[in-house]
C-alpha cells in the first residue's frame, strides 16, 4: 500500500467546520493509517452530516493507529464494551475489568503466545482496499461539501436580490429574471430594471418575432409574408439594441 496523505474540511451537523488530514505510512514496515484535526486527534466529536463524513468517522474508530493497539480484538472489544458503560479509560482499572473476565492475560493473534492487556503494540493489518476506499471518502466529502457552498452562496445571493427587489417594489416571482439582469449589467443595482427588461424568450429570433408583433410591424393573422422574413437578419439588427442572459431580454438604457 502507497504513502497517501490528504487534507479534506468540512462542515458537520452542528455547523462546526473541520480539518481532517488522513495519511496512511510505511514508516514501521507495514501501512499505518492516522486521522486529526486541528484539535488532536478527536474526531470523535464531530457530529457528521452525511454518508461520506460518518465513513471517515467509521475508519478513524477502527483503523487509526492500527499498529499501536493495546490488546488483541478481544481484549479491545471488552474494554469498549466497558467504557460504553460509562467508564472512562484508566488502564489499572481496564486490567482489573480483563481479569475478571479472563481476558487479561490471552494468547497473542500472530505469534500464539501469552499475552498482557497493555505489554506491547499489536499491529492489525489494513484491509485490501483500503487506501482506495479512504481516497473514494474523502472525495465524496470534497463534493458534497462544494455542493454545500455553491447552496450557500446561491441562498445569500438570492437574499440580497430579494431586498434588491423589494427596494424596487418588484414582484418575488422576477427573481430568475432580476438574477439575469444584475448577472448582465455585472453590478447591485435593480432601478432600471422595469424599464430594461423585455420578457424571457427561446432565442434571438423568438424575440425579434415577438417584438415586430407588439409593434404591429406584421400581421399576426395572415402567413404571407410573414414566412418570407428574414427573423435571423432581424434579429441581428435588433440586438444591437438590446442583450439577453439566461434566456431573459434586455434593452440596452
Amino acid at each position: 500500500m502507497e504513502n497517501f496523505k490528504k487534507t479534506v474540511s468540512f462542515v458537520d451537523a452542528e455547523g462546526h467546520r473541520a480539518t481532517i488530514t488522513a495519511e496512511i505510512t510505511n514508516l514501521n514496515g507495514y501501512p499505518e493509517f492516522t486521522a486529526s484535526n486541528y484539535s488532536g486527534q478527536c474526531l470523535d466529536e464531530i457530529k457528521p452530516a452525511n454518508a461520506a463524513q460518518k465513513h471517515l468517522i467509521y475508519l478513524w474508530e477502527n483503523w487509526h493507529l492500527n499498529g499501536m493497539h493495546a490488546g488483541t480484538p478481544e481484549q479491545e472489544a471488552a474494554v469498549k464494551e466497558w467504557q460504553a458503560q460509562g467508564n472512562k479509560y484508566n488502564y489499572d482499572a481496564i486490567c482489573k475489568y480483563l481479569a475478571l473476565n479472563n481476558l487479561y492475560v490471552i494468547e497473542h493473534p500472530k505469534t500464539g503466545k501469552a499475552y498482557k492487556y497493555g505489554e506491547g503494540w499489536i499491529v492489525r493489518g489494513l484491509p485490501e482496499g483500503f487506501d482506495n476506499d479512504l481516497k473514494d471518502t474523502i472525495k465524496d466529502i470534497e463534493a458534497a461539501e462544494a455542493e454545500r457552498e455553491a447552496k450557500k452562496e446561491k441562498k445569500t445571493g438570492d437574499a440580497r436580490i430579494l431586498e434588491l427587489m423589494s427596494e424596487q417594489d418588484i414582484n418575488e416571482n422576477m427573481l430568475d429574471a432580476c438574477r439575469a439582469y444584475l448577472k448582465a449589467i455585472g453590478a447591485d443595482d435593480l432601478s432600471d430594471f422595469l424599464e430594461s427588461y423585455q420578457g424571457e424568450f427561446k432565442d434571438d429570433e423568438d424575440f425579434a418575432q415577438d417584438m415586430a408583433e407588439q409593434l404591429g410591424a406584421i400581421n399576426t393573422n395572415t402567413s404571407w409574408p410573414n414566412n418570407c422574413i428574414d427573423w435571423k437578419q432581424a434579429a441581428r439588427e435588433l440586438m444591437m439594441d438590446y442583450s439577453e442572459q439566461d434566456g431573459f431580454y434586455f434593452r440596452n438604457l
